[in-house]
């Protein structure tokens, strides 16, 4: 097998070998996800995120992002909390960025706890943006990234203690 694929290779040359690679990785990526295997999904989503062997399109990536956090995919979730957070390629929406960070969080994923405790220390946890902190909230999260091994989250924790909080 090592020799048929050395020889496939050399015949298509080192730069069409990548791109061969990146053809059976769509392949594989979309059947897996049509089988609902959510990392294909998962696969998918990144591809037309960046427009990596297909056509960007946002709407496509954010349908199949979703799927996949649906179907426990955690790395989707995150995905679709920093995009709802930032506002990258989509409007902001923090309160969906938190939902996505919490299915996350929950799941055993202790930087999107971090994330929730930055964004309720910030003011950002609330509909209307920068609104009221919840340092209560902040600190219950940094606890749980702590929980999950951050040592920022243990850190964060150690402060709001200090603090009072």
């Amino acid at each position: 097998m090592k020799k048929i694929c050395l020889i496939l290779i050399l015949m298509f040359g080192i730069n069409s070998s990548a791109d061969f690679i990146e053809d059976v990785e769509l392949t594989i990526s979309e059947k897996s996800c049509n089988m609902g295997y959510s990392k294909g999904c998962y696969k998918m989503a990144e591809m037309y995120y960046y427009g990596k062997k297909v056509r960007q399109d946002i709407d496509k990536s954010l349908k199949l992002y979703h799927k996949s956090c649906q179907d426990g995919y955690l790395p989707s979730c995150s995905q679709l909390g920093y995009m709802y957070m930032t506002g990258d390629k989509i409007k902001e929406n923090i309160q969906r960025s938190i939902e996505y960070h919490m299915i996350s969080c929950k799941g055993g994923k202790s930087n999107d706890c971090i994330v929730l405790g930055n964004l309720y220390s910030m003011g950002r946890a609330h509909n209307t943006g920068l609104a009221q902190k919840d340092m209560k909230k902040a600190k219950e999260y940094y606890g749980l990234g702590c929980d999950k091994g951050d040592k920022e989250g243990c850190q964060k924790f150690k402060e709001f203690n200090e603090s009072g909080y």
